[in-house]
This record gives C-alpha cells, structure tokens and sequence, in this order.
C-alpha cells in the first residue's frame, strides 16, 4: 500500500509537520510505503512540483492532507496545490486514492475546522476521488513544532487518534464518527466556558 501525505502549513516550524511526521511513522509500522510531499512557500502550485504530486498520486493508494486552520479555512499553500491538480485533474482522470484529511487549530471547538474538512470533501467531489472523512484536532498551538513525544500532555488525544487513524487507511475504511468526536475534544479538561474565559483573557492581554 502506498499513502501520499500533504502537507500544507506555510510555516518552517509546524505543528502539521509534527503531526505528519507521527502519522507517517504510524503507517509505515503498518506496511505502508509513505510518500510525503512538503513544497515550500510558494513552491506548492509550480509545474515541477504538481507533476511530482501527479506521479505519487498515481501510485497511491490513499491521499493525507494535514494542514493547520487560519481563520476557520485552510492555509493558501493547500488550497493552491489543490487548485492547481484540479487544473490538470484529466491526467488524474482514471486514478482515485481514498482521501482522508488531518487538521488542526489552537481553537478547541471543532466548528473552527468544520470549513476546511468541508473544502477537502468538495475537492474530492470535483475530480472523483473517495473521501473518506478526516480528523480535526483543537488546542494544539502549545505543541509548538515538537514531535508529539516531546510535546507530552498537548498531544495526549493526538496520538491515540492517528493510531487508530493509520489503521482505518491502512484498511481503506471510512473514518468513524466515535473517532472524529473523540479527536475534536479539548484537550484541556475544563468546562468550555472556562477555556473561552482563559483565552479571551489571555488575547486581550497580548
């Protein structure tokens, strides 16, 4: 089996690279072969690069996309890519991986992510391509770019969450809802209306 894996964060230090890096780790111990594609700035939407992103999708078995959440939508550096291989989705025509979407926020409700999962399964819907749902983590700003080992406590519901992700690709399953829900918790346990109060606080100090 082979996976592609996306990922879409802009920044050189990210918590999508952590996240990735975690998951790729994860299907590999499965048996999967992982491509990953990481453009840097800018780099995402260039001829070179999305013939390199056509020649693994034509491989692939199942597709990842992990991006972070910039005002409830995906970052430009995953819409373009995406825009770009629906430009040239004839040369994908007869190719369709399962697509499956990991992504993330320092917002701990899941409806700040609700948009970009929804952009991903719209994409699918233009060129064909199985969507097979994703997950959507909150409170994840303070992992900070660390691997989730380091990141300790702030990656306590990350983890279990992509291990029993890799094993619903690996299996070229549908992700189920319990596993959505259970990755959409707050990692802080707190009532919400505490959190929010924290936060409020804390941005209107900054």
């Amino acid at each position: 089996m082979t996976v592609v894996l996306f990922a879409g964060s802009p920044r050189a230090r990210s918590n999508t690279r952590s996240i990735s890096a975690d998951l790729r780790i994860r299907l590999e111990a499965a048996g999967a072969t992982v491509v990953t594609l990481d453009p840097k700035r800018g780099e995402e939407a260039t001829p070179v690069f999305i013939a390199r992103s056509i020649e693994a999708l034509r491989e692939a078995d199942a597709l990842v996309i992990a991006s972070p959440v910039y005002l409830d939508l995906p970052p430009f550096k995953a819409l373009s890519w995406l825009h770009a291989l629906l430009e040239e989705h004839e040369r994908l025509a007869e190719y369709g991986p399962n697509v499956y979407a990991i992504t993330h926020s320092g917002y701990f409700e899941p409806v700040h992510k609700a948009v970009s999962l929804r952009a991903y399964e719209h994409f699918c819907d233009r060129v064909h391509w199985p969507w097979r749902g994703g997950l959507a983590f909150g409170g994840t700003s303070p992992i900070d770019g660390r691997t989730l080992g380091e990141a300790g406590p702030f990656s306590r519901r990350v983890r279990p969450a992509l291990d029993a992700l890799a094993d619903v690709i690996a299996g070229g399953k549908l992700v189920p809802r319990k596993l959505s829900a259970r990755a959409g918790r707050s990692p802080i346990p707190l009532p919400r209306t505490l959190v929010v109060w924290l936060m409020n606080r804390m941005l209107k100090r900054q």
